[in-house]
């Protein structure tokens, strides 16, 4: 397990770019990195949509959307599926920044990525959801997290582009396998015992 703390002058950008929690109602801060660098890996934006209209209306949470450059389509995306349009970091962030932006969230959603090991290193509870990587290797590091995974091996899905290529992990779409409901299952449970955790 890695300790990251973020410096004294990224935690009071990240304070200021969040802004301050909205009183009473809200089951907390969330954070979702919806991108990766293999498109193979990223779960449909309609999904995360639907997930960030479920959490707002039924959990009262607080949502962000961050990506890099190179994501601001597929945020731009998710954002104009949803009915309730969460906000969108846009401000671009150097790793202390991102490291302090995640420090201050409750829960942070994303998939096996860089992002998702940096929010472990500063104690945030982590949802990640996992195609076919190995989560032995790749899963964050330390207690609190929790990672989605279809079985596996997977059958490929009938409405791909392509056929899934089981021998090379960038090229399988077996995130797709999961699930909104399970999804919005696992965010609301690790929410839940966040908030929990506070008492």
């Amino acid at each position: 397990e890695i300790r990251l703390v973020p410096a004294a002058a990224d935690l009071a950008f990240a304070r200021n770019l969040l802004g301050a929690r909205t009183p009473g109602g809200s089951t907390g801060r969330l954070l979702i990195h919806p991108g990766s660098r293999s498109p193979c890996r990223i779960w449909p934006p309609e999904r995360f949509a639907a997930i960030c209209d479920r959490l707002q209306a039924e959990a009262g949470a607080q949502i962000w959307l961050l990506g890099g450059p190179a994501e601001h389509a597929l945020v731009g995306r998710i954002r104009a599926l949803a009915r309730r349009p969460p906000v969108v970091l846009e401000h671009p962030l150097t790793i202390g920044q991102l490291a302090a932006v995640l420090a201050e969230g409750d829960l942070f959603v994303c998939h096996d990525s860089g992002p998702m090991h940096i929010a472990a290193a500063v104690g945030t509870p982590v949802v990640a959801l996992f195609g076919s990587q190995s989560t032995v290797m790749w899963r964050p590091l330390g207690a609190g997290h929790t990672v989605l995974q279809t079985p596996l091996p997977c059958t490929c899905l009938p409405d791909l582009p392509a056929p899934c290529v089981k021998t090379d992990a960038y090229r399988s779409y077996c995130v797709r396998k999961l699930g909104e409901a399970e999804v919005f299952a696992a965010i609301a449970a690790a929410l839940g015992r966040r908030e929990l955790g506070k008492r």
